[in-house]
């Protein structure tokens, strides 16, 4: 499936832009969520690109919005105890350097996942690439009207 080359340019720039935010650390903590409006209106005040960026990753990878994705795309796999969207939390912490590595980033998360490391790992093993390709996809679907609106965009990559 991959990334439609309409969205190729737009992806691109939202994966530079979490690399930009990985570098820099502006990442907010976790324990801020949308509706706390008070500390959320803090952080947009001090950090705004950071607020907006943590806003745009919410949306993106929505749990409830993943685990119908995989719901939909998944031909072998299936959901027993762990839910997708878990999978998806456990990855992007350690892809955004909270987190040196996928274990530790399970241990951080352990008391709210249903299952051992073991299956953790087995079931990162086992995602297939079609559920892969359509988590990017629908990602750069998701993503692509934020990035029109901040004009986000870079060369061709072919001429």
């Amino acid at each position: 499936m991959g990334v439609p080359a309409e969205y190729a340019v737009s992806y691109a720039s939202f994966t530079r832009a979490v690399a930009y935010l990985q570098i820099s650390k502006c990442l907010l903590p976790t324990t801020i969520r949308s509706t706390d409006v008070t500390a959320t209106a803090a952080a947009a005040a001090m950090m705004p690109i950071c607020v907006m960026a943590r806003a745009v990753l919410q949306r993106v990878l929505d749990p409830h919005h993943l685990d119908q994705l995989f719901a939909r795309t998944a031909q072998r796999q299936y959901t027993n105890e762990l839910l997708f969207s878990s999978l998806v939390v456990v990855m992007t912490r350690f892809v955004l350097g909270q987190d040196p590595s996928v274990h530790t980033a399970y241990r951080q998360l352990q008391d709210q996942l249903p299952v051992s490391d073991p299956s953790v790992y087995n079931k990162f093993q086992h995602v297939e690439l079609a559920v892969s390709a359509t988590l990017v996809h629908d990602s750069a679907v998701r993503v692509a009207p934020v990035l029109r609106t901040l004009r986000a965009s870079l060369p061709p990559l072919l001429r």
